[in-house]
């Protein structure tokens, strides 16, 4: 068995590298969302999901695309799957990423993990207008749907 080369030091497995987490402070006009690796957020606007954050994964980093443009042999297919900036991944302090948004009447703010995302955009259109707690049973029930369903956390808020 070989071992995997990191910042930590060599490991057996990957297991237990770091975490991606996101999170929302929402006041009546304005919403902070604050997120590291690959966990998403939306704002649900009149039927339309927006993400809110980038995701921290190989495919979006600057040089690995740079790279991939002089050089399409270096393309890799998991390339989105790849998360390169998590909490716990290296020593050093993590840097977050912050958006802030200013709210509407009847936004809903999601977050949620990456799993949600092929069907936010597809419950958003079908939603459009519904309470944050119907727009949640939604969501959930399009991921139970899927024919080997993923663990999810989600967590939606809305401006009334």
């Amino acid at each position: 068995a070989g071992l995997f080369s990191t910042v930590m030091g060599p490991r057996k497995d990957l297991r237990g590298i770091g975490a991606s987490v996101v999170a929302a402070l929402l006041t009546p006009a304005r919403a902070w969302v604050v997120s590291i690796g690959e966990c998403p957020a939306w704002v649900v606007r009149e039927g339309r999901a927006s993400r809110l954050n980038h995701p921290h994964t190989l495919a979006n980093d600057p040089a690995y695309r740079a790279a991939v443009r002089e050089d399409p042999s270096r393309a890799i297919d998991f390339a989105d799957c790849v998360v390169t900036k998590v909490l716990g991944l290296s020593p050093d302090p993590p840097t977050f990423d912050i958006n802030r948004l200013e709210l509407r009447a009847q936004d809903v703010v999601v977050l949620g993990n990456e799993w949600l995302s092929p069907h936010a955009a597809s419950v958003a259109s079908k939603a459009a207008g519904c309470a944050a707690l119907d727009f949640c049973s939604a969501l959930a029930a399009a991921v139970e749907r899927e024919p080997a369903p993923m663990p999810i956390a989600v967590l939606v808020g809305q401006r009334r």
